[in-house]
């Protein structure tokens, strides 16, 4: 969904024109009452859509900081989760590669130990 976004040169210029209109229509041609009561009331509605102008645009502000925010979160949560992945499979390889070298080990103390039996019952020294 595309947004139109005022910039604020066009805001300004829509306000001038406002408050131009507003001192031209201050002059009332007959001195006032319901006039002056009609100018009174679009001066309040004039400032009530100002102020909420005003507040959308500190709004959109925040949302856009919040996003910011967000994308950069996201950005360092996948950093991490590639670096814990990265650490797992390091870890993991390298007890794959210890128990290896561990059953290397055991296997040759067994086989050593197997040896010098055979080597004692052969030479007699243990029946």
């Amino acid at each position: 969904m595309d947004v139109v976004t005022p910039d604020k040169s066009a805001l300004t210029m829509v306000t001038k024109a406002v408050e131009s209109e507003k001192r031209d229509l201050a002059r009332p041609p007959n001195g006032g009452g319901l006039y002056s009561d009609i100018l009174h009331a679009g001066d309040k509605s004039i400032a009530e859509i100002e102020k909420l102008m005003e507040e959308l645009h500190a709004a959109r502000e925040y949302l856009k900081s919040e996003g910011e925010r967000i994308r950069r979160e996201a950005a360092r949560y996948a950093h991490l989760t590639q670096s814990a992945s990265s650490s797992v499979k390091i870890i993991s390889e390298s007890m794959a590669h210890s128990t290896v070298k561990c059953n290397v080990q055991i296997f040759g103390v067994e086989e050593n130990l197997a040896r010098c039996m055979i080597a004692e019952y052969l030479s007699g020294t243990r029946v």
